[in-house]
């Protein structure tokens, strides 16, 4: 019994050209990848100063309304209506 191995050069020419063509799509998908976490955590930390920002902002309305509110009741004590 013999065996008879045959190579065929250019299906290995093929195979050797599609694995370089695949790696090559799959480095663009990790540049493409850290691209997109960089946009993502550029846009999260933007979120977070508006949320800051924002929260800053109505506790400073809530602050004055207090105020105001404590001055009118103020203001009302000392009102007199004679009987």
């Amino acid at each position: 019994m013999r065996v008879r191995l045959r190579v065929d050069s250019s299906l290995v020419a093929a195979d050797t050209s599609k694995g370089i063509e695949e790696g090559a799509a799959e480095a663009d998908t990790e540049t493409a990848g850290a691209n997109a976490d960089e946009k993502f955590s550029s846009a999260f930390g933007k979120a977070v100063k508006v949320g800051l920002v924002a929260a800053l902002a109505v506790a400073a309305i809530g602050a004055a309304s207090i105020k105001s509110g404590i001055d009118f009741q103020d203001a009302m004590t000392k009102v007199y209506l004679p009987p």
